[in-house]
């Protein structure tokens, strides 16, 4: 059986690194266990850029965001930059990045709590979920 392809968003992403017992958290460890957690370069990306923000110091330290963001890089699987085609849709285009990988990849869905995102629930054949509602889907 195909296992099912998912995106986090970079907030859901944060959230899942930085409490431990969140409803992020818990999205995705299950998550890993019953599908494959998708990414792009350009994602990834972003996610480091902002995961390494000055802010998150008194959450995690330096050292600490390297080995979670190891780890991570170690569990996602990366759909190749070439099989990508750019995408207008959202109000905000950096939300397009989501939409692009998830047309791509054929994913089931994109975890997120980004409400112009959510407001396009669903797009084509990918749903568009907060961590809660994944928990509940799978």
């Amino acid at each position: 059986m195909k296992r099912k392809r998912i995106i986090f968003d970079t907030n859901a992403l944060i959230s899942a690194f930085l409490l431990k017992k969140s409803v992020s958290s818990l999205a995705f460890d299950s998550a890993l266990m019953k599908g494959e957690i998708i990414t792009s370069e350009v994602i990834h990306k972003e996610f480091v850029t902002v995961f390494f923000r000055n802010k998150f110091d008194n959450y995690v330290t330096f050292a600490n965001r390297l080995e979670l963001v190891e780890s991570l890089e170690s569990q996602l699987l990366f759909w190749p930059e070439n099989l990508i085609k750019p995408l207008q849709i959202c109000r905000d285009p950096h939300d397009d990045i989501y939409l692009e990988l998830a047309v791509a990849s054929h994913a089931f869905c994109i975890v997120t709590g980004d409400r112009d995102l959510l407001s396009i629930d669903p797009f084509y054949e990918t749903r568009i979920v907060t961590a809660s509602d994944f928990l509940s889907l799978f």
